[in-house]
């Protein structure tokens, strides 16, 4: 007696879309009379399944996984979406069940190993999370996401540092770090860390992972735009990133964050009546945004409007104040205005919440050479001299004009020479000229 074709029986989910955006709604509607239609074609109700998941359906798109699997055992997709949706949704057992059925199906897959050890860490399973993966580290010894998972699985934090040595932008793995440094007395390099974390905390390295992208592709939502249009913009293409999210506004009109990122794109673009007309629709959105006036207050202060730039960048701080750039350009304004007393104490708050920031410690540098405290002076100064940029020649010629009028000629001829050099290899010419001068009469 021959065997028919696989049958189904977990049924297709329902969703209800009335409170959906008109294209989301549009989205799920069509996807849905799709699988309805042929609900045992598990290429449709698979298909579904991603629509849902990509608006954040999960239990939707768990359904339609397993159902699409059991119309289509032997496929890989089936099992690891679902394993995917099921993580989202915080069932770890079932995602690591069924990352482990994909991985019969393609032993070799790297979304699928990590995916898998995650899902066991989450259960404290950590001898099983360390094995998964080991055996990505066994093809690739510099994957950033395996060595910081088996960093947290077998407790080897100096796989933290491995990872940030490959992605140095990773947030989790800075976050894991220094709370390592800070627990092993390394307080001040802890800090370092932990500056950048902020900024960086949903940071993580690229990961290959051909399903993933094609589930985010069926997000009709705003969302997707957004991430395309901060792509545009990190690639320099500004007047794309501004359509982006121009359209994401077409989808969602209430969506303040695309306002708050046009003050900026506008701003950038010398296009000053857009970027004003972005930040009035963003406050009246969202009045609490702490984006939207540390972007207002750089393009106040970008058209000459200091005493507008100070009262965003005070108001921005009253809402966040751990914003370190926000407490820099403050400090710059007040510097400007003479409250040097003040300037110096944002500067300082500005350091402390990020002790790498170089241009903060240059600028609270001349602002104490300036008043004859030479000593402290210098200190932060070296520490703008560590950096290494395009603004480092400038450093280090302060650094060494600091010195000099501090006594210690030898230490300013060092400086000074370090400050040529790096000028001419950034192709300063009028500045390492300049320092040439300087260091004649030194000499």
């Amino acid at each position: 007696m021959a065997c028919g074709p696989p049958r189904a029986t977990t049924p297709l989910p329902l969703v209800n879309t009335e409170t959906f955006l008109p294209s989301i709604r549009r989205a799920i509607q069509a996807a849905q009379y799709d699988a309805q239609a042929k609900p045992h074609d598990p290429a449709l109700v698979g298909r579904l399944g991603m629509v849902l998941h990509a608006h954040e359906q999960l239990a939707g798109a768990v359904a339609c996984y397993q159902r699409a699997r059991e119309l289509e055992p032997q496929r890989f997709d089936w099992p690891y979406l679902l394993a995917r949706a099921a993580a989202a949704s915080g069932d770890a057992p079932r995602a690591a069940e069924m990352f482990a059925q994909s991985l019969k199906v393609q032993p070799d897959s790297t979304p699928a190993l990590l995916g898998l050890g995650d899902a066991e860490l989450t259960q404290g399973r950590n001898a099983e999370a360390a094995r998964a993966f080991q055996t990505v580290l066994g093809r690739d010894p510099k994957q950033p996401q395996a060595l910081f998972g088996l960093g947290r699985a077998a407790n080897q934090p100096e796989n933290y540092e491995k990872a940030l040595a490959i992605y140095p932008a990773y947030g989790a793995a800075l976050f894991a770090w220094a709370q390592h440094l800070q627990r092993t007395g390394q307080a001040e390099r802890a800090q370092v860390y932990m500056a950048q974390y902020p900024k960086l905390k949903t940071s993580a390295p690229p990961l290959e992972d051909r399903l993933m992208d094609s589930v985010r592709e069926f997000n009709a939502g705003p969302s997707r735009l957004l991430r395309q249009a901060q792509s545009a913009e990190a690639q320099g293409q500004l007047p794309a990133a501004v359509e982006l999210q121009l359209q994401a506004l077409q989808l969602d009109p209430k969506l303040a964050q695309a306002h708050v990122n046009l003050i900026s794109l506008y701003a950038r673009l010398n296009q000053p009546d857009k970027a004003q007309q972005a930040y009035r629709a963003a406050i009246a959105l969202e009045p609490n945004s702490a984006d939207a006036y540390y972007n207002y207050g750089v393009l106040a202060g970008m058209s000459n409007q200091p005493t507008e730039a100070r009262r965003a960048f005070e108001r921005s701080l009253q809402i966040d104040p751990g914003n370190a750039d926000a407490h820099h350009n403050l400090g710059a304004l007040l510097q400007e205005s003479g409250q040097l007393a003040a300037a110096g104490r944002a500067f300082e708050q500005a350091i402390a919440l990020n002790p790498a920031a170089a241009n903060s410690h240059f600028q609270l540098g001349r602002l104490l050479a300036n008043q004859k405290q030479y000593a402290v002076a210098i200190s932060h100064l070296q520490k703008a001299a560590q950096s290494d940029d395009q603004a480092t020649p400038t450093y280090l010629y302060a650094l060494g004009a600091t010195q000099a009028r501090a006594g210690q000629r030898d230490a300013a001829r060092a400086s000074l020479q370090a400050a040529f050099q790096q000028a001419n290899r950034w192709g300063q010419g009028q500045l390492a000229s300049a320092i040439g001068q300087d260091l004649a009469r030194l000499r």
